[in-house]
């Protein structure tokens, strides 16, 4: 039922799915010219969300921040 709740506040361009679709997504936007990307954590009852994140799609993600001048 949560999930659902969660579901129907999502936008078309909203990024949903396994870890692996969403570093597919990024990585399709970042060929597209896309430089930065915002994440927003529906449900913040569950801080799985962000281990998620930092566990299984940040790792895969290259470091694209500038060298500080």
């Amino acid at each position: 039922a949560r999930a659902a709740e969660l579901g129907e506040q999502l936008r078309p361009e909203s990024f949903a799915g396994t870890p692996d679709k969403i570093v597919d997504l990024i990585g399709r936007y970042a060929e597209a010219g896309v430089a930065r990307v915002y994440l927003r954590v529906l449900d913040l009852e569950d801080p799985g969300h962000l281990e998620l994140l930092a566990s299984e799609v940040l790792p895969q993600l290259p470091d694209r921040r500038r060298p500080s001048a």
